[in-house]
């Protein structure tokens, strides 16, 4: 009989073990469906690309469990009826979408400076008769609370990636002042 409490024991912890193993993908849903699909980006078994890294350099990966979401359109002007979209997945990599290119995600790593973990998004547009006139906004919060803004110039030519970190100038910055 006690030989038969062992072999119990060993398949129960095998059993276990397994179970616990399978816990963080099962629980972060496995591979989020909105994450970047470049075949160069490796994939882990979490949905994580294995070059992410936190805000502040080093291997990190987000612990995300929601998403965010801003939009905005340009009223009047040249650009009339164009729509910006920021959408973060939930491994804390952020997109963006300009409806002239309808369907296509560009991750916003491309612009120079872009923070990693980003947790809240905002965006703002500027007609053509503003005093800052066909500029679009691109505000993000790191996981570690500091806010960083790109300003990029909106031309005839929809965001791309091929072509967003030229639009963004300099890239991102970090808010100064911001109450962190």
């Amino acid at each position: 009989m006690k030989y038969g409490f062992r072999r119990l024991s060993t398949v129960t912890g095998t059993v276990v073990a397994a179970i616990l193993l399978a816990s963080p993908a099962v629980a972060q849903g496995g591979v989020d469906s909105t994450a970047r699909t470049d075949s160069t980006a490796p994939r882990l078994l979490s949905g994580h690309t294995a070059d992410q890294k936190g805000s502040t350099g080093g291997n990190k990966h987000c612990e995300r469990v929601q998403r965010d979401f801003s939009s905005d359109v340009v009223d009047f002007g040249t650009f009339s009826d164009t729509q910006f979209h920021l959408a973060t997945n939930r491994q804390g990599e952020a997109f963006l979408n300009d409806s002239r290119n309808p369907g296509v995600w560009v991750d916003i790593d491309v612009i120079p400076g872009a923070p990693k973990c980003v947790i809240d998004t905002d965006l703002s547009a500027t007609e053509s008769g503003a005093n800052i006139p066909n500029k679009l906004f691109l505000n993000v919060e790191s996981e570690d609370g500091k806010i960083f803004q790109a300003v990029c110039n909106i031309t005839a030519t929809p965001f791309s990636a091929s072509n967003l970190a030229t639009a963004c100038g300099p890239g991102f910055a970090q808010i100064p002042g911001t109450p962190v």
